[in-house]
């Protein structure tokens, strides 16, 4: 649900600093340059993937996955129910003295783990395009994961393969898929009346948030790799098949056009495939209601 937050901590007074900087929970350091020797301007302490992050202008940040926080810092490939994200919550207000309503959202993630309909994989070769904004691969580094991300300018779509990731640490023996949104600019949740640590507590502001998840899912263009080709008209199957399974292909598409052949790709897909988008899109709203304790049975 839940995952990675930055937090701007506001309303605070020298005594509750005194306290978190001498926390034993706690060691801040801070970096010396190695070619001036000067000092950095701010100091870091973590605990449990957590970070705090006091500059020495007073700006008080704390980042760090809540799903992780929950598991120790270890990983965030199980599920993160409501109940965990309000006990993780409620660990870092006892531990840290923190008043989560003086805790401003400067990023955020949310999303769910799903098991796909298909491969996640061939879900996830699938993505093309949001708002024709196109998806690209990212390469991270030393994790695997078959990674898709897709930028516009107050957040970023993100879809990877979590199995995959986490092959090498941890058995996971069915396919999982990540499918998150992380917000950079506060805008759109503001609109949703989202802006601190406290609203990530109450349940009708997850909801909101499930709202914004699926409206991005929909809207997302993913070419199905069950349609079955054997089956498709000759010139289906040996010119559009190909054009749409490109990106580029339907980024030049005057608006006029892509409308029409949005509508000509539905009907192959509805008539000679699995219909994954419209099932994953299932599974996302039914996961995200299972995580709040209000499961669904899958149609």
């Amino acid at each position: 649900m839940i995952d990675f937050v930055k937090l701007h901590i506001v309303n605070t007074d020298q005594l509750w600093l005194d306290e978190l900087e001498s926390n034993q929970l706690l060691e801040f350091k801070t970096t010396v340059s190695t070619s001036s020797g000067e000092l950095s301007p701010k100091k870091e302490a973590s605990y449990k993937g957590m970070k705090f992050i006091i500059h020495d202008s007073g700006y008080i940040l704390l980042q760090g996955s809540l799903h992780k926080y929950k598991n120790n810092g270890q990983h965030n490939y199980n599920d993160f129910t409501c109940l965990e994200l309000l006990s993780a919550i409620e660990d870092l207000e006892k531990k840290f003295q923190l008043s989560p309503s003086n805790c401003l959202l400067r990023n955020l993630e949310v999303g769910v783990n799903i098991e796909p309909p298909t491969a996640t994989n061939k879900v996830l070769n699938g993505l093309l395009t949001h708002y024709n904004q196109k998806f690209k691969d990212i390469d991270l580094g030393y994790k695997k994961g078959n990674y898709k991300q897709l930028k516009h300018e107050r957040y970023y779509i993100k879809a990877y393969n979590k199995k995959l990731q986490y092959e090498d640490d941890y058995y996971i023996p069915n396919e999982l898929m990540r499918f998150e949104l992380k917000y950079v600019k506060m805008k759109d949740l503001k609109a949703s009346q989202i802006t601190t640590l406290a609203d990530l507590k109450q349940e009708s502001k997850l909801l909101r948030l499930k709202s914004l998840l699926l409206k991005s899912w929909s809207n997302i263009l993913l070419y199905d790799k069950t349609i079955d080709k054997k089956q498709l008209p000759k010139y289906v199957r040996e010119t559009k098949i190909h054009q749409w399974q490109n990106s580029r292909y339907w980024t030049n598409l005057t608006k006029q056009r892509k409308t029409e052949q949005k509508k000509a790709y539905n009907l192959i897909v509805n008539s000679y495939s699995k219909n994954i988008h419209e099932k994953v899109l299932r599974l996302i709203s039914n996961k995200f209601d299972q995580l709040l304790h209000k499961p669904f049975p899958l149609v």
